[in-house]
């Protein structure tokens, strides 16, 4: 079935746990599903919303997009990272586990800059509780939980709630 919102412009889609985001060829996100963690990025947390609901504060400059177990990152034209969602463990990479209180755990429903990252990301991929970006000099970077050393910074010290530089670089 067509998302119909959405018309034909779509040019990125990525499925999360248990909700959807797309970017359309314009550079705006639109997101869509279970929001109980805010991981729609449309300011709230009000659940489910079965239509495309525009993530309004990246305007039209998203570039790319990932979606994790509840929480979404996308990087704008500058190369800049912006995280939402779930922040229990840091995934959104803002150096903190705040946020307000979603359930039993802390989110963020609003896009947040990842700052310490600062620019030239050209990659940006999300998993249940973490987030990795490489930059354009080949560096790679992970942030969040870690129970189990999916940052790949040689420890199970979790969270990490701000960018950890991994070595080795990537080629």
């Amino acid at each position: 079935m067509q998302v119909t919102a959405l018309g034909t412009a779509a040019i990125e889609v990525e499925p999360g746990y248990d909700y959807t985001c797309a970017r359309k060829s314009d550079g705006t996100l639109w997101c869509w599903g279970d929001n109980e963690a805010g991981q729609l990025g449309d300011g709230t947390t009000a659940s489910p919303k079965p239509s495309p609901v525009q993530v309004t504060s990246l305007g039209a400059n998203a570039v790319d997009v990932s979606a994790g177990g509840a929480h979404t990152c996308a990087r704008t034209n500058n190369g800049a990272l912006w995280c939402w969602g779930l922040n229990h463990y840091g995934a959104i990479g803002d150096g903190t586990t705040a946020g307000q209180t979603c359930g039993s755990f802390t989110c963020k429903p609003s896009p947040v800059q990842v700052a310490s990252f600062g620019t030239g990301a050209i990659y940006i991929a999300t998993g249940w509780y973490q987030t990795c970006a490489r930059k354009i000099d080949g560096s790679l970077w992970c942030w969040g939980g870690n129970e189990y050393g999916q940052v790949g910074d040689g420890t199970t010290a979790s969270p990490k709630p701000s960018p950890v530089q991994i070595s080795p670089a990537c080629p």
